[in-house]
């Protein structure tokens, strides 16, 4: 609510013009799964299989079924961050209700089906997030735990961010951070891969960490998002109820 001179005005935060938190041109895909796995800022549509839509948190989500259900985003020069020499920024953002977490499941991972060219994944292990950056020519990697168990059949939000400069690989799990880093080998930077960008499955080893529970939506950005902007990310979603565009 707001007063202009004698005027009361009432503010509706959820039915407000949308104002973006986050550029426009930052974005370079979000999927919404709102009756589909498109991309509603890019080209990188996806195709789903065994994948049902039923209401989520916002509008509809993409509801996977932990044994056959998944999303297959074809390879483009956009879904890749490292060029083998150097990286760039970028930031991830999931908006996931998980189902069953002790099943180990891959909430997304870049990476050709016979194992080769892994650039970067999000996965759940032993009951927490955990994120990966990839040199898969060194056999090297940037991981990051997030310390605490994930809370099932709840909707969170779970953010990275990378900071190039420094290889500085963060989780958040609402406006969270907790992480452990365990890096392996020299790691220099990821390569540019070839490999599907696969949502809530493995491909390698004709599929595996099948995804049990829900996406939202789900975001790739050109930027190291900070910590303001992650926890505007997570009252638009969590409060508002509303997409970030």
């Amino acid at each position: 609510m707001a007063v202009f001179g004698n005027v009361m005005m009432v503010f509706n935060r959820n039915t407000a013009p949308l104002i973006p938190l986050i550029p426009l041109n930052n974005f370079i895909s979000y999927w919404k799964f709102d009756g589909n796995s498109n991309d509603s800022v890019g080209s990188n549509n996806g195709t789903p299989t065994s994948i049902t839509y039923s209401t989520g948190l916002i509008g509809q989500a993409a509801v996977f079924n932990g044994t056959t259900s998944k999303v297959v985003v074809p390879d483009a020069a956009n879904l890749s961050f490292g060029n083998g020499t150097s990286d760039v920024d970028f930031s991830t953002i999931c908006l996931i209700k998980i189902a069953n977490r002790a099943a180990f499941p891959r909430i997304f991972i870049k990476v050709n089906a016979d194992g080769t060219q892994a650039e970067y994944l999000l996965t759940i292990f032993n009951d927490k997030a955990r994120a990966l950056n990839i040199d898969a020519s060194a056999s090297a990697s940037i991981r990051t735990d997030y310390g605490l168990n994930l809370v099932q059949n709840t909707y969170i939000v779970v953010t990275t961010t990378y900071k190039a400069s420094t290889k500085d690989l963060k989780i958040y799990v609402n406006n969270s951070v907790y992480n452990i880093d365990s890096n392996s080998g020299v790691y220099t930077a990821m390569e540019i891969g070839t490999g599907n960008l696969s949502i809530g499955f493995d491909p390698r080893s004709s599929g595996s960490g099948f995804l049990d529970g829900e996406i939202n939506a789900l975001a790739l950005l050109n930027v190291e998002l900070t910590v303001n902007q992650v926890a505007d990310v997570v009252e638009r979603y969590l409060t508002d109820n509303r997409h970030l565009i």
